[in-house]
């Protein structure tokens, strides 16, 4: 994992260590992964995952909005503070985010996804904001991902997707 500001890349993605991100790290060609930490209930855990997929993740500081961590996990405003922390410090052209169809989540939405591109594109220079798997199921994504990489379920069974309150994953 390596820590860095300043850095150019033409596409970026937000990465979690989670089963969304880690497949679309794969599917499309391997955009460099960035996780943002906010200091919320599971950045540990997920940092350890990272750790654990052996990956060199560019880990950038965001605002620490742990404290407005709800009970479900959600936090307001996440992706805009993840999609503004990114383009602020590596001006990528592209920001990819996992996103799955059946999540709910307004920061999620085509709306979100075009509202946020022209915003950051009229603040400094042009980005798009993309969510390439959010007509896709998990299940969809899944398949797609051994499609491609039929030995590769040795990894995606060191990703982590959900919490509990213990130290196991979902």
């Amino acid at each position: 994992m390596s820590s860095s500001t300043g850095l150019r890349t033409n596409s970026v993605l937000l990465f979690s260590g989670g089963l969304d991100s880690f497949i679309l790290w794969h599917l499309l060609g391997y955009p460099t992964p960035v996780y943002v930490t906010l200091g919320h209930k599971y950045e540990q855990l997920e940092l350890a995952t990272i750790e654990r997929l052996g990956m060199d993740v560019v880990t950038l500081t965001g605002p620490q909005v742990g404290q407005l961590e709800q009970a479900d996990g959600h936090i307001p405003q996440r992706n805009l503070l993840l999609a503004a922390t990114v383009a602020a410090a590596l001006q990528p052209d592209i920001i990819y985010l996992g996103a799955v169809r059946g999540e709910t989540s307004r920061d999620k939405s085509g709306r979100f996804l075009g509202m946020t591109s022209r915003l950051l594109s009229f603040c400094e220079q042009p980005v798009k904001v993309l969510a390439p798997a959010r007509r896709w199921t998990k299940t969809q994504l899944v398949r797609r991902y051994v499609h491609r990489l039929p030995d590769g379920m040795t990894y995606l069974l060191a990703t982590r997707s959900c919490y509990a309150d213990s130290d196991l994953p979902c």
